[in-house]
């Protein structure tokens, strides 16, 4: 015989039994109760199909309209926390170390506060109105809206202070005030207007909102599952905390592993662009694994639908191929660039002085930029702007023909403006029924309002400058209220939202070209007002799922977005760290002083614009496959299945900061949203969601406590001892080389990887693998000395194969053992270079990109060839020592080869071997100029480049080092040979002896 589920009976009522008794038999005749049981039992648990239903199947509707939610406890903590959110946020902003508090955090430090408070105060006489009871859902969901709408710093602060620091415009303390104030208004306006379609419907469940839902409601509905979860949520955070400290701290090697660059060891620059990841723009992060979960939750791995994120790994896995190869096809002509950077390069390579091009009036200056010539983007960072509206493009045909229903249903006959929707079929929302809305005429007021505010704002610049024409910003406010239908659709069934920074930007260009300053409050008025209306949409969903009454959400929001900005000042700033702020900055250079030079057909960024055009047809054939092919088939569903504004985004995502955690997210994400919710339904619906939100919520709590003890966040930072697994100048995906001993079996991966994709015209044909064909053919592979006199010069180079250098180098002693070889690290000589027949291949800026010692990063000065390689050839030479003796014969007093090293300084040599930034060719004024400069930066030594190579000689005979010479010698290894071995070999010995004796003729022979 089956019971019903028992409704989750709040722990903070005060009823009687048959109060308790009657709500409990009321809350059971509804049809969506509660997916929380009292048991754990596994019996009749559905598998949860559709990623909307997950809403009704882990979340309750169960709602007691009695609960509080304004009480003193949840003003007291909100307005508490809110003020340390808003005031970290906007003070770190403006320095160079990041700290800030996430929703989450909030959320945990306020159940702590809040039960505390309930435990401390009196509940009797006065005191009660202080303490109204246990500490409950509404009052802590009151309280995690409002911080964490005041930990958002506000776009419009951001760009005031661009203005301050990069143009010295300073905004009347007023205006920059209410100016913030219209720009956050504008979003809560078009968000209330988008409720019908956004926040009431079931299909917009807002997945990365579950887990915060599913913690709050087991936190505070005393019933025996949940008292399983909570124990489970304290498990998983304490356990998240002690250990999320090590990768971020002492063993930072576990942020990113992998595999290839552990055998690589940092020699070859293609091998680290695909697959390093381990430091911020080092590479793709391709094969790379983190076990850091403040990296891996980045790709919400246990939250998204699994739809979400299977399109999103086929995005990347196109965008592996698509980034690394149009990189070295030089596209964008951008290979003498760093792989990986979002700056602005001069035409030789090096950072774009800005300055130069800026009239007075902040307007182009012509003549400056036919001297300075144009900014140029890095080839990665420009097709990522071009995925990014090419995303934007698909997504708004997207939503016209796969959701044609849902937009119909939703503003058909204008029934956003009208007040009830009884026709909506969500338990949720018909719960919220019972409590007052806020009218649309409200939203609708606070629209206009905020919009005349910003048009007056704009028109009160210092000295009279008009910031940005009223057309200006009612053009681009209105296409931000259109395109935040599409992307708030986009972020409630999925969960993935899309930037329209660059969109907007881009559109400014055109508008407003040669006008830096109107670009940024483009991106203002556009950005920034689709941005706080999706905010504002996930806030009031949040209301509706712990039923909170509407009203008290709106005033909430609107009083803390506002007053938020008051208790700061936001011109004041200018002393701290701006590298936030510098992104304005450079789009407004970028975009707008130089948008049609940049963008305009023909130009060399055309085509980034002109994706937004061309995304727009990209979801067109996939939807006629689909109507053609019918329905139910199995095409149809695939071709369904396909999310191309997240495949097309996805594609772009990667040329950003670190890369590691993606290939983990490709296993934890399919393991909990398939496996997990498929054969384990009854495990997933319970803890799946609590333990991403232990999870997040540990690491988080861990990284702020980080943040200020050794991070820097409180002025001063503190280094963790340098070890192997935390090394000095070496990027984390390369520091466990160092203890790892069993390196052969990666060289031999990267050996093939390098070769067949790297470096295919580097191999020399003459040392083939095959050693079969060696013998068949020695004379085709081992050259013949011009004089047996002088040795064979052998360069290493970081091209070449260790396993072709050491397997020539045996053959060619098996053929002349009577020659020496001199392995060694020198270039060629300039006059060979001269004549060298690939002179000119070179893109014509990489050598002026490379000037003053920098690497294609653009962070730090790389090693010549001839010291790089160093370690290489001492790596070649050992094997082939090694391998030699290998191959002597089993017989006792058999001696390896002879050595002799030499090291010394490549300009020593000779002008043939001088390189071009020489000391001594620097001039006297300028290098004076140098040293002043290096000692105001705090560089006591002034650096004089010297560059060392080495030379090893090998040999079968003893050699010695000429005279005067610094050479040092190293005698040959023995073969030890064991007693076994010796006798076995005595015995061969004798057996050929008395076979020749039997046989005069085959012993002379």
């Amino acid at each position: 015989m089956s019971t019903k589920p028992a409704v989750p009976v709040l722990h903070d009522e005060k009823k009687d039994k048959s109060s308790d008794t009657e709500s409990i038999d009321k809350s059971l005749e509804k049809e969506h109760v509660s997916s929380l049981d009292t048991t754990e039992e596994e019996e009749n648990v559905g598998v949860i199909e559709k990623a909307e239903d997950v809403a009704l199947a882990i979340l309750s509707t169960h709602d007691d309209p009695e609960l509080p939610s304004v009480t003193f406890r949840s003003l007291f903590l909100g307005i508490g926390l809110s003020a340390f959110a808003s005031v970290l946020a906007t003070i770190y902003t403006f320095k160079p170390q990041n700290a800030s508090v996430s929703q989450l955090f909030c959320l945990i430090i306020a159940y702590v506060l809040g039960t505390a408070m309930h435990s401390v105060i009196p509940s009797h006489g006065f005191w009660r109105y202080l303490n109204p009871g246990p500490f409950n859902i509404k009052e802590h969901t009151f309280i995690v809206i409002m911080s964490g709408t005041a930990s958002n710093v506000a776009v419009g602060m951001e760009i005031i202070a661009a203005l301050d620091l990069f143009y010295d415009l300073k905004l009347n303390a007023a205006v920059a005030i209410f100016q913030i104030f219209a720009t956050q208004m504008l979003g809560y306006g078009v968000a209330g207007i988008l409720r019908t379609f956004l926040v009431y419907p079931t299909y917009a469940f807002y997945p990365t909102y579950i887990s915060v839902v599913n913690l709050l409601q087991s936190l505070h509905w005393r019933v025996a599952l949940n008292a399983k979860k909570r124990q489970f949520f304290w498990i998983v955070f304490a356990a998240i905390f002690f250990y999320e400290w090590i990768p971020q701290y002492p063993f930072p090697l576990l942020t990113a592993i992998s595999i290839i660059c552990l055998a690589d060891n940092g020699r070859h620059e293609f091998v680290r662009n695909l697959f390093g990841a381990g430091s911020s723009n080092e590479g793709i992060g391709f094969a790379s694994v983190s076990t850091s979960w403040t990296l891996i939750t980045q790709g919400n791995p246990l939250i998204w639908p699994l739809q979400t994120q299977i399109n999103s790994y086929i995005g990347m896995w196109l965008g592996y191929a698509i980034l690394t190869g149009s990189y070295y096809a030089n596209r964008f002509n951008g290979r003498d660039l760093p792989f990986m950077s979002t700056s602005l390069f001069g035409e030789d390579g090096s950072k774009y002085n800005q300055t130069l091009i800026i009239t007075d009036s902040y307007g182009l200056n012509k003549t400056a930029l036919a001297e300075v010539g144009l900014p140029r983007y890095t080839t990665t960072y420009a097709i990522s702007q071009m995925c990014y509206n090419l995303s934007l493009g698909a997504a708004v045909t997207y939503l016209f023909v796969w959701h044609w229903a849902e937009l119909k249903a939703a503003f058909g006959g204008l029934r956003f403006l009208k007040r009830g929707h009884a026709d909506v079929d969500d338990p949720h929302y018909k719960e919220m029924q019972k409590y007052p809305e806020v009218p649309q005429w409200v939203y609708a007021t606070l629209f206009v309002v905020s919009l005349a505010v910003g048009i007056g704002c704009s028109y009160a610049g210092p000295h009279g400058t008009v910031l940005m024409p009223a057309w200006g910003i009612l053009y681009f406010t209105f296409f931000s209220c259109i395109i935040s239908v599409v992307l708030g659709f986009i972020t409630a069934t999925t969960g993935f939202s899309i930037s329209i920074k660059y969109a907007i930007q881009i559109m400014a260009a055109f508008i407003f070209p040669g006008q830096p300053i109107p670009v940024m409050y483009a991106n203002l008025y556009g950005n920034s007002t689709s941005f706080q209306t999706l905010y504002l949409l996930q806030d009031l969903k949040l209301g509706q799922y712990t039923k909170l009454p509407p009203r008290i959400t709106f005033v909430m929001q609107i009083i803390v977005a506002n007053n938020r900005e008051t208790l700061k000042d936001p011109i004041g700033t200018r002393l701290w760290s701006g590298w936030i702020v510098q992104q304005y900055n450079s789009a407004s250079i970028a975009m707008g002083a130089l948008g049609k030079e940049l963008f305009a057909y023909g130009k060399p960024y055309w085509l980034v614009p002109f994706a937004m055009f061309i995304g727009l047809f990209i979801p067109l054939p996939f939807w006629l496959v689909w109507k053609l092919s019918g329905p139910e088939s199995r095409l149809a569903k695939g071709v369904k299945y396909l999310n191309l504004p997240i495949i097309l985004l996805y594609i772009g995502y990667l040329p950003y900061s670190v890369n590691g955690q993606w290939w983990s997210c490709m296993i934890i994400g399919p393991f909990s949203q398939y496996y997990l919710r498929k054969y384990k339904p009854s495990w997933f619906k319970k803890y799946n969601y609590i333990m991403s939100a232990a999870l997040d919520g540990g690491s988080q709590v861990i990284l702020f406590i980080l943040s200020f003890a050794v991070f820097g966040a409180s002025g001063k930072g503190v280094d963790f001892p340098y070890w192997w697994g935390n090394p000095e100048n070496l990027s984390v995906d390369r520091r466990l080389f160092l203890a790892v001993s069993a390196r052969a079996a990666c060289l031999e991966l990267l050996t093939f990887v390098r070769d067949r994709a790297c470096f295919p015209a580097t191999i020399m044909a003459s040392t083939s693998l095959d050693k079969g064909k060696e013998k068949e053919q020695p004379d085709r592979t081992i050259p013949v000395p011009d004089a047996p006199e002088n040795p064979y010069l052998l360069r290493i180079t970081a091209a070449g194969k260790m396993s072709a250098y050491v397997t020539f180098a045996l053959a060619f002693f098996e053929k002349h053992p009577s020659i020496a070889i001199t392995l060694h690290t020198l270039p060629l000589p300039r006059v060979a270079k001269e004549l060298s027949p690939d002179k000119g291949k070179q893109p014509e800026g990489s050598a002026k990109g490379r000037k003053n010692g920098k690497n294609r990063d653009g962070d730090a000065p790389k090693p010549p060839p001839s010291s790089l390689t160093v370690p290489r050839l001492v790596s070649v030479v050992e094997i082939i020592k090694r391998e030699y003796v290998k191959a002597l014969p089993a017989t006792g007093g058999v001696t390896g080869l002879y050595q002799l090293n030499e090291i010394g300084i490549l300009e020593d040599l000779g002008p043939e071997y001088a390189t071009e930034n020489r000391a001594e060719d620097v001039d006297p004024e300028e290098a004076r100029a140098r040293a002043i400069a290096a000692q105001l930066n705090g560089k006591k030594h002034v650096q004089i480049k010297q560059t060392p190579y080495m030379k090893i000689t090998l040999s079968t005979a003893e050699i010695r080092p000429p005279p005067n010479s610094k050479a040092t010698q190293q005698a040959p290894h023995k073969k030890k040979i064991s007693k076994s071995a010796k006798a076995r070999a005595k015995k061969r010995e004798n057996k050929l002896v008395a076979d020749a004796e039997d046989d005069p003729d085959e012993m002379e022979e």
